[in-house]
């Protein structure tokens, strides 16, 4: 979703979906008149090949959800249904925050506390400015992490400063072609992210960042557990989510879509 076209067409997916919704509640608008609207603008995303395939859920009110599907897993795949699994990409951005606040809410961490507290090497920050760093004038909180303002970067972020040195650093989440030299788990993603410079002070500035990512290594020391099992105890298996997680198992392998990205104009497999 990293390129202009993908960008643009999603805006269009959500608009059109959004008014799908708008009409079906604030002006009480029967399912019967919104659904074909929302089905033929995915069904358009399809043969337009824009996408391989889309799967659709609508539920109004108590009544279980309505499921419709278009095209297929993959372009030269099998249909694609409800049983169809999807990367979720930064919808795990919400999922952490949950899990944040609910650690807040049994007291096991603070969203004005420092970041420090929980990743000791954030302790001594420093702010790139200028071409040169000097000591950052405010601490880096938990709130900050759930914001975007905690002065951190992304290595996709065009026109920032921070962008190449996450990139030389290899701190890339998501990568779509993992590297070796990627860090090998969250502790050593914080501690490699911490030898790097902030882009301002914490709290002062509003930039795209990995700081949900670090968020996830505060959950995982506040509440002494892998981050991965914290979500899977305390929210997916409570909530039913039972498709949710980093990882497909062998048995569900084959339900899972393939990704695609755009590369020199053209959608291909990652």
């Amino acid at each position: 979703m990293r390129h202009a076209l993908f960008t643009t067409d999603r805006r269009a997916v959500l608009l059109g979906l959004a008014a799908a919704t708008l009409a079906s509640g604030a002006q009480a608008r029967p399912l019967a008149r919104t659904w074909p609207r929302a089905s033929a603008l995915l069904a358009d995303y399809v043969s337009a090949r824009k996408v391989s395939g889309v799967a659709l859920a609508i539920r109004q009110g108590s009544a279980a959800p309505r499921f419709s599907s278009f095209g297929a897993m993959a372009f030269d795949g099998p249909p694609a249904d409800e049983r169809t699994l999807w990367r979720i990409f930064s919808l795990s951005k919400p999922i952490t925050g949950v899990a944040a606040l609910a650690l807040a809410e049994e007291g096991k961490l603070s969203l004005t506390q420092p970041v420090a507290d929980f990743v000791p090497e954030f302790g001594a920050l420093k702010v790139l400015e200028n071409g040169a760093t000097r000591p950052a004038r405010t601490p880096m909180l938990v709130s900050h992490l759930f914001t975007h303002t905690a002065g951190l970067g992304y290595a996709i972020n065009g026109g920032s400063p921070l962008s190449a040195l996450y990139a030389e650093a290899v701190l890339v989440p998501g990568d779509p072609t993992p590297r070796a030299a990627a860090p090998q788990s969250l502790d050593e993603f914080g501690a490699r992210l911490a030898t790097l410079p902030l882009g301002a002070d914490p709290g002062t500035r509003y930039e795209y960042s990995v700081g949900p990512d670090l968020l996830g290594l505060v959950i995982q020391r506040a509440s002494g557990a892998s981050f991965e099992s914290y979500l899977k105890s305390r929210l997916f298996d409570p909530l039913g989510m039972v498709d949710t997680g980093f990882r497909t198992t062998p048995e569900n392998a084959a339900r899972l879509s393939q990704n695609y990205g755009v590369r020199a104009g053209a959608v291909t497999p990652l």
